[in-house]
């Protein structure tokens, strides 16, 4: 298992001190979104080569790795315009880590807002739409990319997920997996039958672990708290991490003054004991 985090989750600053923070903390890759982490940039159109060479120098003189070069666009808005300019930036971004950042994968949700189960149905056509680009162009480029599945968002869950992969039939698929984001009722899931259900559908693309944990509020929303203290059960994830000494797992909204708990407690995964 490679320790993991995302940049972002430690805020804005120039991308030399932001890897000396992360590295500092033990952490051995990350998921590097430029947009979210990299003081003075906005948008995607800020992102050239200059910066993305920046990065790549910053990751490489703290001797961390980057598992996902993140470009979280929406892929499935109903725009053609705002659709067509996320899908150019989220190829031009693999062409960035293709050529500089040399990411695992470039990586991406499947939308920004929280459409309604008719509305979901309603803009996935959209969404298939961009991913046929994606792949088309990942396969020009021989990169990889992959998509999270999002129990809210129009890509929702892990069978929709395995659809998707097998229709497009595309080698550079591939997913980021978060335990938390498909599990919608923890209170009332047989979570280890889940789980096994999970990897057995997903377990061969997954290119990373996105990790946190979770309580639920009375009014049946997600409250993360600290890896542990939450309803997530970890016993499946932790045997399938067993045969994946290089998996990254990345710690998601980990908060820099509790990282020293959180690590001790992402190294309970490393399925050495």
């Amino acid at each position: 298992m490679k320790l993991g985090a995302r940049a972002h989750d430690f805020g804005r600053h120039k991308l030399d001190d932001l890897c000396g923070i992360i590295a500092g903390h033990g952490f051995d890759t990350v998921q590097l979104a430029l947009t979210k982490c990299a003081e003075g940039v906005s948008s995607f159109d800020d992102i050239n080569e200059d910066l993305c060479a920046e990065a790549g120098d910053a990751l490489s003189s703290h001797g961390l790795e980057c598992a996902v070069f993140g470009c979280y666009v929406d892929l499935a808005a109903e725009d053609p315009e705002v659709r067509e300019k996320a899908v150019n930036s989220f190829i031009r971004s693999m062409e960035f880590n293709r050529d500089i950042i040399k990411a695992d994968v470039v990586g991406s949700e499947s939308c920004y807002k929280r459409p309604g189960k008719l509305e979901k149905r309603r803009l996935f056509p959209y969404f298939l739409e961009s991913v046929d680009r994606i792949c088309e162009e990942s396969e020009r480029l021989d990169t990889d990319f992959a998509l999270e599945p999002v129990a809210w968002h129009v890509l929702e869950d892990v069978w929709l997920m395995r659809e998707l992969l097998d229709r497009c039939d595309c080698s550079h698929f591939r997913v980021i997996f978060d335990l938390a984001n498909v599990l919608d009722r923890p209170h009332v899931v047989d979570q280890k039958g889940y789980w096994k259900e999970c990897f057995d559908l997903l377990g061969d693309r997954i290119s990373a672990i996105h990790l946190k944990d979770i309580q639920m509020s009375p009014e049946g929303k997600q409250i993360q708290v600290l890896i542990g203290e939450g309803l997530i059960d970890y016993g499946v994830l932790k045997d399938w991490l067993r045969d994946r000494p290089d998996m990254p797992v990345l710690r998601e909204g980990i908060r820099p003054e509790c990282a020293e708990k959180d690590i001790a407690e992402m190294r309970k995964l490393d399925g050495k004991d």
